[in-house]
Order: structure tokens, then C-alpha cells, then sequence
């Protein structure tokens, strides 16, 4: 009998309600899968999560780095007995047009851990960037990703910027001139023009979109900032992984091509071939869920 594909859940309790359907959505839907065994644990990063969850163990976050430091926590926990993979998710997953939840089974999920990769709703830059020694162009959307564990322990961890390393980056004061880094951040000139025009709603931009929070002046400087650690969190993650062999598997792609391979139609290991081979299927495979966005 074939072992159950080990799945350590670590989701982020912030807004209650919401919060609360999410978490549940997510455990409801991986209770399904017979060929999966789930570990679920809530990290409470704003203090309203109950104390005790049946199924779910709870632990206290403190919001540091924001949802990096609650799932790094989670990891740590289970450091010594790792999953096979595992699922970071925010409270906020539900409400982006992508089925998350209703995509994953237990073929999609074993994949995703025999090609060591990252599996979500994937981003992208109009042009490719470089920062920090490594290419931007495309990452994982973190409200909810799939990373399998080897992927993981190559990185060493989620975090990319500890507080230390962002605070000699980014001024803590509103910045004065016309850019959110400190001289000699490396940080691409053309990278840090497209955060500064995602973060800011005077700025003209060449992205689909803004940050819902976006807002100008002093004021909004520190919650700009977090975000602003939080994106470049986001974006390093991926990059990090890809430079180090891991494929980015866009969540349709990933489907189809698991689907494809139960058929036999396409051979496993050519389906894995494929994500490493061709980095511009993740552009692909996300063109129809921008198109309908509403």
C-alpha cells in the first residue's frame, strides 16, 4: 500500500471571521484527500485566535516579519519530523480568483514534491530585473503556495531579509528624494521603480494593479515600508528557489499537465522536464485568470 503524502499546513490567524472560514475551507478540503495526511497549524499573529481548534494546533506568532516569521515558526516546530511539503497560507487566500483549494489532490501535490518545486498563482515584472545577484521576473504569490520540503531545507528558510538586513536597505524616515532605497541597496533600478509604483498611487505605473493599501505621504510611510519588506520577502523566496533548480508551478499548468500524465498521455518525467525547461509556461499558464479579473 502506497504511503499518504505527508502535508504540514501552517496558516497565518489574523482577521477572525475571516480567519475562520478560511482556515476551515482549507482543513475541510485536505480531510477529502485519503492519499494525504495533514498537520495543521494556526499561528495567531494578531491575538483573536482561540486557544484550542479541533485538528489544528495553535501556536503564537508575533507578526514580526509579518506571515514569514509566523510560518518560519511552524517550521522550526517541525523541524526534526518535516512533511514531505508543505502549504503556507494567509487568511485572505479565499478572496483572489483563484481556486487554491479546489486544485489541490493528492497527484497535484505529489508532483509538486517529486519535481522539488513551489506550486501557486504566479506574478510576474513586465521586464526581467536583477537584484540582489538574482533574476526577478516571476514569483509565488504567498497569500497561499506549495513548497515541497527538499525545496525548502535547500533554502535554508523562508526569510530573505531579516529586520537588520531590510533597516540597511530601506530608510526608517519617509525618504526625502525620489526613491524608497538607500544609495548602494542592490536593488535594480528598474526593480525598485516597479515596488515604488505598485506601493504608491501618485506613482504611474506599467503593472495591472496596485496595493489595495496604497497611500502617499509620512504618514503611510511605515505601513508602506512593512509591505515594501513583505514584497521583497515574497519575491526573493522564488527567486531564491529558482536559482537554486526549483521550478515555479503555476497552479494551471501544474493541473493540466498532472492530469495529461494520469492518462498516460505524457510520460511523469517528461511533465517535470517540461516545468524546468520552459521558465515561460508560468506567464502562460496565468494569462487567463488576468484577463478575468473583474
Amino acid at each position: 500500500m502506497t504511503q499518504p503524502t505527508t502535508v504540514g499546513v501552517a496558516f497565518i490567524w489574523w482577521e477572525e471571521s475571516a480567519s475562520e472560514r478560511a482556515l476551515r475551507l482549507l482543513t475541510g478540503h485536505l480531510s477529502k484527500l485519503h492519499d494525504v495526511k495533514a498537520r495543521c497549524i494556526a499561528i495567531d499573529n494578531s491575538g483573536s485566535c482561540p486557544t484550542e481548534i479541533e485538528g489544528v494546533q495553535v501556536i503564537q506568532g508575533d507578526n514580526s516579519l509579518h506571515e514569514f516569521s509566523g510560518w518560519q515558526r511552524a517550521v522550526d516546530l517541525h523541524r526534526r519530523d518535516p512533511p514531505d511539503l508543505w502549504i503556507f497560507a494567509n487568511e485572505r487566500f479565499p478572496a483572489y480568483p483563484v481556486p487554491y483549494v479546489e486544485s489541490l489532490s493528492g497527484p497535484v501535490l505529489r508532483f509538486v514534491q517529486s519535481t522539488s518545486g513551489l506550486w501557486g498563482k504566479i506574478d510576474r515584472f513586465p521586464t526581467p530585473t536583477f537584484s540582489f545577484g538574482l533574476e526577478i521576473n516571476s514569483w509565488i504569490t504567498t497569500c497561499f503556495f506549495v513548497i515541497s520540503n527538499s525545496a525548502l531545507q535547500r533554502l535554508g528558510g523562508l526569510v530573505s531579509l531579516s529586520e537588520e538586513d531590510f533597516d540597511a536597505l530601506v530608510p526608517l524616515e519617509f525618504p526625502s528624494g525620489s526613491g524608497f532605497f538607500n544609495p548602494g541597496a542592490p536593488v535594480d533600478p528598474q526593480h525598485a521603480r516597479y515596488l515604488q509604483n505598485w506601493l504608491s498611487p501618485e506613482e504611474p505605473t506599467a503593472l495591472s494593479d496596485r496595493w489595495r493599501g496604497a497611500a502617499a505621504g509620512a504618514g503611510a510611510w511605515p505601513s508602506t515600508r512593512a509591505k515594501l519588506r513583505s514584497v521583497l520577502n515574497e519575491q526573493l523566496l522564488s527567486a531564491r528557489a529558482r536559482s537554486q533548480g526549483s521550478p515555479l508551478l503555476p497552479w494551471r499548468i501544474t493541473r493540466s499537465l498532472v492530469r495529461v500524465s494520469n492518462l498516460g498521455a505524457v510520460p511523469r518525467s517528461t511533465a517535470e522536464l517540461l516545468t524546468r525547461q520552459f521558465p515561460k509556461l508560468p506567464e502562460i499558464g496565468d494569462l487567463a485568470i488576468e484577463r478575468r479579473r473583474p
